[in-house]
């Protein structure tokens, strides 16, 4: 058509037939084929339709094609800017004035009408934008505001019929004109003077938009307008409130790429104040862009976890804009500070669901920032957040996630396993005590909305690693706090276990707790003399008894992996015997003599024979060492075990014995290679008929591998020629004594078999 066609036809007010029929057959095209010059020329003709006629029937026609209409960057930008006044006034037309001269909204058709020009007026405003931002600050100021002061009442309408369409169970179209309400609402609408000189960012999307990357898109320059410096938040606690209403309904992430979840964390962090540095943030970029992630995730957790603990531990003080970003009043009163604890609580619970989405990114920047969530949501009841203990038990695993100092690693086991630069302080201990201890009242808990006894056993596990990165706890804080520490340690002790058929891994969380337990245990120990009170150190091992039967495991569960270090198991079993030495230290052959040290020398013998095994090549030194040997062989009663003493142990005791002088036998100081006690102790091994075919196979290897080693220490040992001699011949008779239960083909079978 051409152009002296279209104006001849707009002189005329009401369009003929022949017109409206080319527009629905546009329509129908664009329907049909989902072409984009379909679109771009279906937005034309609805623009020019809109502005050439005031026939409400041509308004009807044209505005039924809006919602499901997809405009095209192009179409947009040829479009006069003219267009948003003519939107803006068939806006107003929609409202009726009642006999009063008030403004109403009618039925559901004018109703739809509103919807329908609000997705128009958002799609050519926010894409002029960030096109131009000149341009629409231009608009504002000669058009925009001079239709406000003309129409004072329009925000109160919009409200109206937002509030309407929520009733109604319309959940798009209260989005479409919730957001056309928030643009046309100060401060934002006036955002132009800021983007003059600092342009929004364009957020892009391949193709032409759909209204529900509109919706994303609006919702984001709306959060971004806000942090621009000429618009400050303004005061009152519904200021936000709608903001962060939208983002789950705009935001729906049902079947949602990573560039949506993305945009969602993004648009939740601009909320909070952050700035973005992207001046054009591709949506197929956002699929990849990690560091933009873990930056938005790092400032929603420090600016909601330094509020919460804020509002927790100090009332309502609240620095900076934060009091009127989340919502909160500054005041004494208790009523508004309970007002603001639930306000705090719905903003951790959309916090919860923005990084489940994300699935909780994991950093090493990050794990100081999980952890003040979690001190602040300590501080609130469950009353005010339901669902607490479970948000807290992800933030904390996500949190020592982040701190692992292998990021791969996403359970560790203990606290050497976390980042050297990464240490809580004193101020962390009571919260994290009091967490623990709600963990433990939990594991009694039945009934709908109760946590799983294996979330409660990670609970516990990851706090207790916590507090071991507490910096020399004992030394620095005292007595008081160590003596909690210790009744914590009674409590998770006395934890009942689960079934043994229930560990049916390694990985379980129950063993997960021994380890972090043990790992607390081992490093308290090891700071035990800096306590005055003798007394009180028979106490803390009078309490830790408690834990005597924890290692002991199922057959089920025994299986040598090939990563032996990594076992759950192995390390369990390693910081127990970590323990045991610590308690042999501490106490010194008093207590190796006593009776007090026969349940621990039966474990640890039991700990040995566990991890024998034949030669092979995923057993190298260090696994072995990993194992406290000096225990063992510091007893007397290991070195001449007699049957009353160790009844049906004999025989495990006599295997561990064996184990534990080959662990120190390739020690780097190997201390026993010239002990003569060596070839009296080696004769008094009399169980070797008791010992089953693998069992003496293995102890074969280990006394084979002596013999290999007083060989190669003959002619380096001048001084202890005659010793090494005795300590080859026993070891030869014993091996001999041995290869009758287990032969070559035998050993060779076993070695096999491990491999």
């Amino acid at each position: 058509m051409s152009q002296s066609g279209l104006t001849l036809m707009s002189s005329s007010r009401k369009l003929p037939e022949t017109i409206l029929n080319v527009f629905r057959s546009v329509a129908r095209r664009y329907e049909a084929h989902e072409d984009e010059t379909a679109d771009h020329l279906t937005a034309l003709a609805f623009a020019w339709l809109l502005e050439t006629s005031t026939d409400p029937t041509v308004h009807a026609d044209a505005l039924q094609v809006v919602p499901e209409l997809r405009w095209p960057r192009r179409t947009i930008s040829q479009l006069p800017l003219s267009l948003l006044d003519t939107l803006l006034d068939r806006l107003i037309e929609c409202f009726y004035l009642d006999f009063q001269r008030m403004s109403h909204l009618g039925g559901s058709s004018r109703q739809s009408r509103v919807v329908a020009l609000s997705t128009a007026f958002l799609w050519v405003y926010w894409e002029r934008c960030t096109l131009n931002p000149e341009e629409i600050w231009s608009w504002t100021v000669h058009s925009g505001f001079e239709f406000r002061r003309s129409h004072p009442e329009l925000l109160e309408l919009l409200s109206e019929c937002a509030e309407r369409c929520k009733q109604d169970e319309n959940h798009q179209d209260w989005v479409i004109v919730t957001l056309m309400y928030l643009t046309l609402r100060r401060p934002v609408f006036y955002i132009g003077s800021g983007a003059s000189r600092e342009p929004f960012t364009d957020f892009r999307f391949q193709g032409p938009l759909t209204t529900k990357a509109l919706c994303r898109r609006t919702l984001l320059h709306l959060t971004q307008a806000i942090n621009v410096e000429q618009m400050p938040v303004m005061p009152g606690h519904d200021h936000l409130r709608p903001f962060f209403t939208l983002v789950d309904p705009v935001f729906n992430t049902s079947g949602s790429s990573s560039g949506v979840l993305h945009m969602r964390l993004l648009t939740f962090a601009m909320l909070l104040g952050y700035q973005l540095n992207d001046n054009v943030v591709d949506l197929n970029y956002l699929e990849t862009r990690e560091s933009s992630r873990i930056r938005a995730a790092e400032y929603v957790l420090a600016k909601v976890g330094e509020t919460l603990v804020s509002c927790a531990t100090r009332g309502n003080f609240v620095l900076g804009d934060q009091i009127f970003r989340f919502g909160l009043k500054r005041n004494n009163e208790k009523s508004e500070s309970e007002s603001n604890l639930r306000q705090m609580a719905r903003l951790v619970e959309q916090l919860y669901e923005e990084l489940l989405h994300l699935g909780f990114p994991c950093n090493p920047r990050l794990p100081t920032n999980y952890l003040r969530v979690c001190h602040g949501l300590c501080r609130i009841s469950s009353e005010h957040c339901p669902n607490r203990l479970p948000y807290l038990t992800d933030f904390l695993r996500s949190g020592i996630h982040s701190a692992s100092s292998d990021i791969h690693v996403a359970y560790p086991l203990q606290a050497s396993q976390l980042s050297n630069s990464w240490r809580l302080s004193g101020d962390d201990l009571p919260w994290l005590l009091d967490l623990i201890k709600e963990y433990v009242s939990a594991i009694h808990d039945t009934g709908e909305g109760c946590l799983e006894p294996e979330k409660i056993w990670t609970g516990i596990a990851d706090a207790l690693l916590c507090i071991s990165t507490i910096d020399r706890i004992i030394l620095k804080h005292g007595y008081p706090p160590l003596g909690k520490v210790i009744r914590m340690l009674v409590r998770v002790c006395k934890i009942p276990a689960p079934h043994p058929k229930v560990l049916s891994s390694p990985d379980h969380p129950f063993i997960r707790l021994q380890c972090a337990t043990l790992s607390l245990i081992s490093i308290i120990v090891d700071r035990i003399p800096g306590f005055e009170a003798t007394s009180r150190r028979i106490v803390l091992w009078d309490y830790i008894f408690n834990w005597l039967s924890y290692p002991t495991i199922s057959q089920a569960t025994t299986k040598i992996e090939t990563a032996i270090m990594k076992n759950p198991l192995f390390v369990r079993d390693m910081l127990f015997m970590d323990v045991v030495a610590g308690i042999a230290d501490l106490h010194g052959e008093t207590w190796l003599h006593s009776t007090k040290s026969n349940v621990f020398l039966h474990q640890s013998a039991k700990i040995f024979q566990r991890w024998m095994i034949p030669k092979t090549p995923v057993y190298p030194f260090n696994r072995a060492q990993g194992l406290s040997a000096s225990v063992l062989l510091r007893c007397p009663r290991v070195h001449y075990p007699t049957s009353e003493e160790w009844g049906t142990d004999l025989s495990c005791v006599h295997q561990a014995a064996i184990v534990a002088y080959w662990v120190e036998w390739v020690g780097v100081s190997r201390p026993y290679a010239r002990d003569p006690g060596t070839v009296d102790w080696l004769a008094m091994i009399r169980c070797i008929e008791s010992l089953g075919v693998q069992d003496a196979g293995a102890v074969r290897w280990y006394l084979e591998d002596m013999l290999g080693d007083a060989k190669t220490f003959a002619w380096r040992f001048s001084n202890a020629q005659d010793e090494l001699l005795a300590l080859k011949e026993a070891l030869t008779r014993k091996i001999m004594d041995v290869s009758r239960i287990a032969p070559n083909d035998v050993v060779d079978e076993l070695s096999r078999m491990t491999q």
